[in-house]
């Protein structure tokens, strides 16, 4: 598409070591099979695309708060969607997630059915809790949030700076609980969101918005995915009831709050117990 251009990036600038690439490139990315480029007399006008790529891989959480810190601040955007490399979303499923924002501006993340993985729990689970607002888990491989709901308050806390906190809790200085929850960052930004000070987000499921997803090709590649969201979707339930008293600081109404009562009585029954106790290095 013309973003990447080789040749360009440079390891070191001035003797400092360089950790990221940033490319701008505005460009036409609607193609017919036939190959024609369509073009503003369809309603298409070109789009403009900003491509970082890092020097190291540093997880996910690190392009997140680079994402969320740097060029959130910059663009302000009104949605963001993430999305995994391995995903491919429907033709239609970003407009539906990003018109579940325009409809209801309550709304403070949503996510889509994603093939195969989250079958079951996008026809049982995911439908009911959004219709007390509070989904458990946004999946990070296909979701989206509303960018003003994420930021931190005067103070510097909020959903966003609980969300980074898991860059760090994987090390030594991390406890066991506060280590495995964290497996599973995903499940700590739904609930910073929704039991946000004074707020009153509700998080919402489209099922419209579909994508499909890679699977683990090997044993133990699956065994260790398993043992990220088992370990971490656990631990963070345990979190959520802890701190259930935290929905309180929060402007929902009480009818809502009652359904977060059922979420949450719903998690401490249904959670299931940690595959291994082990830390994820």
């Amino acid at each position: 598409m013309g973003v990447y251009q080789d040749g360009v990036a440079k390891n070191v600038v001035d003797t400092k070591p360089v950790t990221a690439h940033i490319y701008e490139y505005t460009t036409q990315i609607s193609v017919t099979p036939s190959m024609r480029i369509e073009g503003a007399e369809r309603g298409i006008v070109p789009c403009q695309i900003i491509f970082c790529l890092k020097e190291k891989n540093q997880k996910k959480i690190n392009s997140h708060r680079r994402f969320f810190n740097a060029f959130g601040r910059v663009l302000e955007p009104n949605v963001c969607v993430l999305l995994d490399v391995g995903t491919r979303p429907g033709p239609t499923s970003i407009y539906h997630l990003w018109k579940a924002f325009d409809i209801n501006s309550n709304v403070g993340g949503a996510c889509g059915e994603i093939n195969f993985e989250y079958k079951m729990s996008n026809i049982l689970d995911k439908p009911l809790e959004s219709v007390f607002g509070y989904i458990t888990v946004l999946p990070g491989a296909f979701s989206a949030y509303r960018y003003i709901a994420l930021q931190n308050d005067s103070t510097g806390e909020g959903p966003l700076q609980k969300y980074f906190l898991g860059e760090k809790m994987h090390g030594a200085g991390a406890d066991i609980f506060t280590a495995n929850m964290y497996l599973a960052e995903d499940r700590i930004l739904c609930w910073e969101l929704v039991s946000k000070l004074g707020a009153s987000w509700i998080l919402h499921y489209v099922k419209s918005a579909y994508a499909v997803t890679d699977v683990p090709d090997q044993v133990p590649e699956l065994v260790s995915q398993r043992r990220r969201w088992l370990n971490g979707s656990f631990f963070a339930a345990v979190h959520s009831t802890v701190k259930f008293n935290y929905i309180y600081r929060s402007s929902h109404s009480f009818g809502r709050t009652l359904g977060h009562k059922r979420n949450a009585a719903r998690d401490r029954v249904g959670s299931r117990p940690p595959l291994l106790t082990s830390i994820s290095k």
